[in-house]
């Protein structure tokens, strides 16, 4: 599955990654030991390899970072203007009218959709390539 995330410097000398990202509510890491040009305070599409302790607020995504996305062509969804599934904890967001772009929640709609629906992961659906209608869990 596809994604758009803004990714951020992680400023925890103990951690191994230097990288994060809050956009899918649940934290998210590139893999290791994937190469990269990512950098802080960009936004990039990434295919979601893996979600560690599925169905609970701990743990983390592992991401691979495929197109980085200039700030001008980010999209920001707005109340009524999308589709929510949810499944195992994570809400997984379709916008309505128009699928192609590169599309993301805002922070504070993000923090209120998961209060609402008691979730731990928000996922925006993007299209990036031709992928299976499958669910992250266990990829």
């Amino acid at each position: 599955m596809y994604t758009v995330v803004k990714f951020f410097a992680n400023y925890d000398r103990k951690s191994q990654n230097p990288l994060i990202t809050h956009s899918l509510l649940k934290i998210g890491f590139i893999k290791k030991g994937i190469p990269h040009t990512v950098e802080h305070d960009e936004f990039w599409t990434v295919r979601i390899l893996k979600e560690t302790s599925p169905g609970r607020a701990q743990g983390c995504f592992l991401l691979e970072p495929i197109q980085k996305i200039e700030k001008s062509d980010i999209l920001r969804l707005l109340p009524n203007t999308f589709s929510i599934r949810e499944n195992n904890g994570i809400l997984y967001i379709s916008p309505m009218k128009r699928k192609d772009g590169y599309w993301i929640v805002p922070l504070i709609q993000r923090k209120m959709l998961a209060a609402e629906y008691k979730a731990y992961g928000l996922v925006v659906e993007h299209q990036q390539e031709p992928v299976e209608d499958a669910e992250i869990h266990g990829v």
